[in-house]
């Protein structure tokens, strides 16, 4: 055999070994990242409800550890919960403050709890929202419900686990019809906000 040869065979000994690394190496990427083919950088496969997080980048799933680190999983387990008992049609957790009403010896006491709150804007949802979050065992707190109108907000508690349903009815309404008499759609924007109690 001619030195010509051998320096092909081994060339070619060479490129099929670099190859079949490539190949492993890639299929033992993490299945949440792929390749984004603008910039080349890791990015998170949004088509599995992933998301990219902080500085670190972490992808993960909104509804079982928001971005922000400080998570309860009770809470967002009943959130989770409630966004899949009317289809998936809420926004994904986000931290807030919930103004929550508590009876102190017969006074009106507001407490700010920390929690995490979803939005949806949907005339349908309402009902079944309501229904489950009493079908996770929480009951309504008078202290908390209040209606006015075209809105409205009530309270939910079981144990130290406090939710708040917050309404409000919008009308849109065509170019030439700006009375609320000939409303052409009307959609309800809804937050559900779930915390403990300290």
């Amino acid at each position: 055999m001619a030195k010509a040869e051998i320096y092909a065979i081994a060339l070619a000994a060479v490129l099929i070994t670099a190859t079949a690394t490539v190949l492993i190496l890639k299929s033992e990427q993490s299945p949440e990242e792929v390749s984004n083919p603008v910039n080349g950088a890791a990015s998170c496969d949004g088509g599995r409800g992933l998301i990219r997080c902080g500085e670190a980048g972490e992808c993960v799933d909104p509804w079982v550890k928001p971005c922000d680190g400080s998570y309860d999983s009770g809470v967002i387990q009943r959130l989770a919960n409630v966004n899949r008992s009317v289809g998936g049609q809420f926004s994904y957790p986000v931290p807030t403050v919930i103004d929550w009403r508590q009876d102190v010896n017969n006074d009106i006491v507001r407490v700010n709890v920390d929690g995490l709150a979803m939005e949806a804007a949907d005339s349908g949802v309402l009902d079944g929202v309501e229904a489950a979050i009493v079908g996770q065992g929480f009951e309504e707190d008078i202290s908390n419900t209040a209606n006015g109108a075209g809105s409205g907000r009530r309270g939910y508690i079981l144990g130290s686990m406090v939710c708040v349903v917050e309404f409000q009815a919008v009308e849109f309404y065509g170019p030439d019809e700006p009375t609320p008499d000939r409303a052409v759609s009307e959609l309800e924007d809804i937050s559900v906000s779930c915390g403990r109690l300290d």
